[in-house]
């Protein structure tokens, strides 16, 4: 939705005030398109774990997301425009995981 302009589209013509996401949908995305494979290849070249590799695409579109919502935020006075993802359920009792 980030990088084919779906979202921004969402925002300015439907008036979408936040998004959030979760690993199912993440794993549905990556999997089911060929926009990540790029991510993939160079993550994969620097020996990087699955989980690793996971977090990192998923923290960048997360990151770009929140870029495309920053104006909503600001109109809203720190009310609307937020951008979140479930957090795994392995991070649960692992306090030194940021």
């Amino acid at each position: 939705m980030v990088v084919s302009g779906e979202l921004a589209h969402l925002i300015e013509r439907d008036g979408l005030a936040g998004i959030t996401s979760n690993p199912s949908i993440f794993e549905k995305a990556i999997t089911g398109h060929e926009d990540y494979e790029a991510d993939i290849a160079r993550l994969s070249r620097r020996a990087r774990s699955a989980m690793e590799m996971y977090e990192a695409i998923v923290l960048d579109d997360i990151g770009h997301a929140a870029d495309l919502f920053l104006p909503v935020h600001e109109k809203a006075k720190g009310r609307d425009g937020f951008v979140s993802i479930e957090v795994s359920p392995h991070l649960a009792y692992d306090a030194t995981r940021r």
